[in-house]
């Protein structure tokens, strides 16, 4: 099931022709899974949330010829088969690029700031939705691109984050 949604992320990007890397792809999979798969198959690493089963699906599919890394490191699927979602991915996935398209979130950069917010916020209870705690704990994480932000930037990406989840609820 997971390789499947794997496997039509990619294509739905390209279908879109839109170009994705393996940062993008971490990290939108993980702005779209709820919040036990995020527990399950994420964690902190240098660059935001990260999941190693993600990564070496990526690096099976690659093995298997299904899908290619281009030269610039992109993403990109090899035949013309064809892939579905599973739910409740599906879902979640199309109103979490909806959502990152309306906000105007497309640099590698915002959508990892994104989803590191996303991780301290949802691993925090309490001050978790401090910017003052989210600036010394991206820092603590090494996530300096999160960490050299301005207060008033975390404040931005909390409300993005609100928003992002509160679409993403059940019965929303």
């Amino acid at each position: 099931m997971l390789t499947n949604n794997i496997l039509a992320v990619i294509q739905y990007f390209s279908d879109h022709g839109i170009q994705i890397g393996k940062t993008i792809l971490q990290k939108i999979v993980y702005l779209s899974f709820d919040e036990e798969n995020k527990r399950k198959f994420y964690r902190p690493y240098f660059y935001g949330p990260y999941s190693e089963v993600i990564q070496l699906m990526v690096n099976s599919l690659v093995g298997n010829d299904l899908v290619n890394y281009r030269d610039d490191r992109r993403l990109e699927l090899v035949g013309s088969t064809s892939y579905s979602f599973m739910e409740p991915f599906k879902e979640r996935f199309i109103n979490t690029v909806g959502f990152l398209f309306k906000n105007d979130i497309k640099s590698t950069k915002e959508i990892s700031n994104l989803a590191k917010v996303n991780m301290i916020v949802a691993n925090n209870n309490g001050n978790s939705k401090n910017p003052n705690f989210i600036i010394e704990r991206a820092g603590f994480l090494g996530w300096s691109e999160l960490s050299s932000l301005s207060v008033n930037e975390i404040k931005s990406l909390i409300i993005l984050n609100d928003e992002l989840e509160s679409l993403l609820a059940p019965n929303s």
